[in-house]
């Protein structure tokens, strides 16, 4: 077991997103951001792929920046 720090920095882009116009719209996309990063991991297994949505793509953008 290692003790690293670092960062990581994702860009999520979405097209058609359809959330309800409240108060916690941005809480909602958010969370379905979060969410697709999550089912994009390498490790994911069958149940979490299908969950990824199509209109939603992510990239890492700073994926090498941990420190030892």
């Amino acid at each position: 077991m290692a003790l690293i720090r670092g960062k990581m920095v994702f860009e999520v882009t979405f097209e058609d997103l359809p959330v309800p116009l409240s108060h916690y719209t941005s809480r909602i996309i958010q969370r379905i951001c979060a969410e697709q990063i999550f089912y994009t991991r390498p490790w994911a297994d069958k149940e979490d792929i299908k969950h990824r949505r199509p209109n939603i793509q992510i990239k890492v953008i700073q994926p090498n920046s941990i420190k030892k």
